[in-house]
């Protein structure tokens, strides 16, 4: 998959709208596996479940919308050209990792990296050094570029504007609900208390977080294990080098960073959520651990052999519903996605029976 500057740049964008819109909202880091994790197997509380629902739905509105034609691929034949065993593994090692070493890429990097955590940048960069090492060592043959990857690959200037409009929607969709949701809502409980009794207009931010986060996966082309493999597999050789997720920084980390000094600032170091009813979350720790070191390096590995992380894993799955209703056969990537998705879960089991004897 060729180099997608302005389409992993806007992808990043969203991203960070996402991102930053939760936490500023509603106290809390967009982080997917622990999102998941404690859906299925936590507290289940139903921000959890509306951030899912928020991420599934992007490829059904990203196919009303006509979008796909400017967008890259989603790489859901690669859920199909890959031995189900590695996928297997790959979301065993995914699971285990982010449960054990407390987030994933959303979590630490997108989030944690941008707020200069030190736990989140050794887990960052212990897990980008093991998932390079693993795409080297391990090479993932079924993972073909029909062009150098390093090539540059730009929209059709008649795209252009759909990007653009995509951006500006979510960007007003946020600003709007941040506006009208609190004079909509008023709280009727503690914040400590909030959690187990929002209301349905009290979900719409995680919706809306997770619908975005969702488009900024699929614009970015980040959705697609190719687009992820070609970054990982650091060159030489350049040709199969795809530096886009570099973008994800640009887009991304760098705005959230801003964001987080100018939040900082204007709230002389104790930032509160927008919404009253909401209670601040953003986790404070920074010793750096044996378990989190051990738990990054796991994680590392699981995404080095796949190419896969938590959110687009979930974000495929609304894809390959969007595909069934279209009626197309989509028997053989759901092979593939189960064996990951059913191992992703049985990895955090595993983590949490591992934390529970520590």
């Amino acid at each position: 998959m060729p180099f997608t500057p302005i389409q992993t740049f806007v992808g990043g964008l969203l991203l960070h709208v996402s991102t930053s819109g939760l936490m500023t909202e509603t106290g809390r880091v967009l982080g997917i596996s622990g999102v998941t994790d404690g859906a299925l197997l936590g507290d289940h509380a139903r921000w959890r479940w509306a951030i899912l629902a928020g991420l599934v739905s992007g490829p059904a509105l990203v196919a009303a919308a006509g979008l796909a034609p400017a967008l890259p691929p989603n790489g859901l034949e690669l859920w199909a050209a890959a031995p189900a065993g590695r996928l297997a593994l790959a979301g065993a090692m995914i699971g285990f990792g982010a449960k054990l070493g407390s987030g994933c890429t959303s979590g630490h990097f997108l989030c944690g990296a941008s707020r200069l955590s030190p736990r989140s940048l050794v887990a960052t960069a212990t897990f980008m050094a093991s998932a390079v090492a693993v795409a080297k060592l391990v090479p993932a043959g079924y993972l073909v570029d029909a062009v150098p990857a390093w090539a540059p690959s730009y929209p059709a200037t008649a795209a252009l504007p759909a990007l653009g409009g995509l951006l500006l929607a979510a960007v007003l969709a946020h600003n709007a609900l941040a506006a009208l949701l609190p004079k909509a809502c008023r709280p009727s409980t503690p914040p400590s208390e909030a959690e187990s009794c929002y209301s349905p207009a009290q979900l719409l931010p995680y919706l809306l977080s997770g619908l975005t986060f969702s488009l900024g996966l699929i614009v970015s082309g980040m959705v697609s294990p190719l687009k992820v493999m070609g970054f990982l597999r650091l060159p030489p050789p350049l040709d199969a080098w795809d530096p886009s997720l570099a973008m994800i920084v640009v887009g991304g980390v760098i705005p959230n960073m801003i964001q987080w000094m100018a939040l900082q600032t204007r709230t002389a170091g104790a930032p509160k959520p927008l919404f009253a009813w909401e209670k601040w979350h953003v986790p404070s720790r920074r010793d750096i651990t044996p378990r989190l070191v051990l738990g990054a390096l796991v994680f590392g590995a699981g995404w080095g052999l796949g190419g896969v992380c938590p959110g687009p894993a979930v974000v495929t799955g609304g894809q390959l519903a969007v595909d069934a209703l279209r009626g197309v056969d989509v028997r053989a990537p759901l092979v593939g996605w189960a064996s990951y998705i059913v191992n992703m879960g049985l990895g955090f089991v595993a983590a949490r029976a591992v934390e529970a004897r520590l």
